[in-house]
C-alpha cells in the first residue's frame, strides 16, 4: 500500500533545464571545473567539487568542515589567483566560496 510516484524521464526534463541556461554558461561552468582540477591537490580533489559558477563567483563545495575553514579562511586569496590564472581571465572570476555539503 505505497504511494504511486508519478516518474519523468531524464531526456524529458534535460530540454527544460537546459532551455534556462544561457548558451556560454554551461561551457563556462565545464572550463572552472577543469580549471578548479588542474590547480588542487589530491586530498582538495576527494574532498571539494564545484557547486555552482554565476555571476563570476565560483562555489565550491567541500566535504569536511575542517578543510572548508581552511580553504575559506588561508587559502582563498591563493586559490583565487592561482584559478584566475588557469582560467586566463575567460571566464572571469570574481570571488571563490567554499560551502560545507555532505554530498
Amino acid at each position: 500500500m505505497g504511494l504511486k510516484r508519478d516518474t519523468i524521464s531524464l531526456g524529458d526534463i534535460m530540454p527544460k533545464v537546459l532551455e534556462t541556461l544561457r548558451p556560454g554558461e554551461i561551457a563556462d561552468r565545464v572550463r572552472v571545473e577543469d580549471a578548479w582540477r588542474a590547480i588542487s591537490d589530491l586530498m582538495m580533489l576527494r574532498h571539494t567539487r564545484v557547486q555552482a559558477f554565476k555571476d563570476g563567483v565560483v562555489t565550491v563545495a567541500v566535504h569536511s568542515p575542517p578543510l572548508c575553514s581552511a580553504l575559506a579562511g588561508f587559502r582563498v586569496r591563493p586559490l583565487t589567483e592561482k584559478l584566475r590564472e588557469t582560467l586566463g581571465g575567460v571566464p572571469h572570476v570574481r570571488q571563490l566560496r567554499f560551502v560545507h555539503s555532505e554530498n
